[in-house]
């Protein structure tokens, strides 16, 4: 039986026809099978990068792979359900420059005030469309644009504004919740402002009609519904064209209308991967909630069906593979929840520790940058499903207001008063 030969390479060389036999991460966290495979295509290049730093490839088995093997469906036997991307996405990643620090609680308090005030002037919107008066145009830009200019300004601040909304399950929370992870998509991709703030717009206004006397209505009635609202009230057909395509897929399996492809157009596109991600994380329907990096996980295995594979890679890189807000289970046996993310080494986020590793929780939770440990090498060895004895809130307050020192001790900081 030949030796293995394996060779560690960063995901930035990789190319095609090498044969991946290890990630950097345990397969069972991945889609990927768990033989390992050979990379047949861009495509494929693209979904290990989003989720890898480094992956070992068999050299032996790289050399074997016939060229003719190439550029076939792929490593994950892609069903007749699976649609290709015809038209490239026009990307400017470093069009808006990512902050390298926490946010101070000045920044944060302006995010939460922001956030407030955008639900508040989200329901007056949603209330005069549903009895059928006109809403000047200016008035849903000037809320979109609350929204968008926070997120552009500090993208962490308000995820975690949204993220702290877990108790509020109607229209609104939900609504202000997806069009914070489109508009910080968008933001990531480098569009346009001006398309961001109708992309931000048209999911505040996608559920204007989800339920009526409490009964929640099927997707297409409360789409068509919304759709005829919104046209009465002259609102921009972009912001219309998110509301009517949202729940399509792009394999044409969708609703209302089957359409496919990049005939759903760009905004809506982007829409249904942030309202997906939300609805799992926080369902509304009484499905039982799943962990963000389950739903990012999600979001991967429906690319090229229900999302756009370019698309969900893109959504999956901005949120991180350990989306804010995801308790993990560390090498070291303790448990944490990651509260800043790594964009460049995506694998080793920033945490808060919040229990030892006997599970006994810790009086103040300490922070740790997972990408430069003071040499103790932690690392997220899996995700955990949520634990009632642990506030998010209490967290967020210990994270941004309770600076925690090198050697474990906190400094009762500026933000401590926010939940008090």
């Amino acid at each position: 039986m030949a030796e293995l030969k394996q060779k560690k390479i960063d995901v930035t060389d990789l190319k095609l026809g090498m044969f991946v036999s290890a990630l950097d991460r345990p397969w069972s966290q991945t889609s990927f099978p768990l033989q390992g495979f050979a990379l047949r295509s861009h495509r494929e290049i693209m979904a290990i990068r989003s989720l890898c730093q480094y992956v070992y490839v068999d050299v032996a088995k790289s050399k074997n792979l016939p060229v003719a093997e190439l550029d076939t469906k792929g490593f994950d036997n892609k069903a007749d359900d699976y649609r290709q991307s015809q038209v490239p996405l026009n990307l400017e990643h470093g069009r808006y420059t990512a902050r390298a620090t926490s946010p101070s609680s000045k920044e944060v308090s302006k995010a939460q005030k922001t956030f407030e005030q955008t639900a508040l002037n989200l329901k007056s919107i949603h209330e005069q469309i549903r009895i059928g008066s006109n809403v000047d145009e200016k008035e849903i830009n000037q809320t979109a644009g609350l929204m968008v200019r926070s997120a552009m300004e500090n993208p962490v601040a308000i995820t975690w504004i949204a993220l702290l909304q877990r108790n509020d399950k109607g229209t609104y929370g939900q609504s202000l919740r997806s069009a914070t992870w489109a508009i910080i998509c968008a933001r990531h991709m480098g569009m346009e402002e001006q398309e961001i703030k109708r992309l931000a717009a048209g999911v505040m206004l996608k559920d204007i009609f989800r339920t009526e006397e409490d009964e929640m209505l099927p997707d297409t009635m409360a789409i068509e519904k919304t759709v005829d609202k919104l046209r009465e009230a002259n609102v921009h057909p972009k912001i219309i064209a998110v509301v009517k395509y949202h729940r399509e897929k792009f394999n044409g399996t969708g609703k209302p209308f089957g359409a496919s492809g990049e005939k759903i157009p760009l905004l809506a596109r982007i829409a249904a991967i942030a309202t997906a991600y939300d609805e799992k994380i926080y369902p509304i329907d009484g499905s039982p909630a799943i962990a963000p990096s389950a739903a990012t996980k999600f979001i991967y295995e429906q690319r090229g069906r229900a999302f756009q594979e370019e698309l969900a890679i893109e959504f999956i890189e901005c949120t991180g593979l350990y989306p804010l807000g995801t308790l993990v289970k560390l090498n070291t046996g303790e448990t944490a929840c990651v509260v800043k993310s790594n964009p460049q080494r995506r694998l080793r986020p920033e945490v808060m520790v919040l229990r030892n590793s006997e599970g006994a929780r810790l009086g103040t939770p300490a922070r740790a940058n997972l990408a430069d440990d003071n040499g103790k090498d932690r690392k997220i060895e899996s995700d955990l499903p949520g634990d009632p004895d642990i506030d998010t809130n209490y967290i967020y307050e210990c994270f941004l207001g309770r600076q925690s020192s090198a050697d474990g001790s906190s400094k009762k900081g500026r933000f401590s008063k926010l939940f008090a």
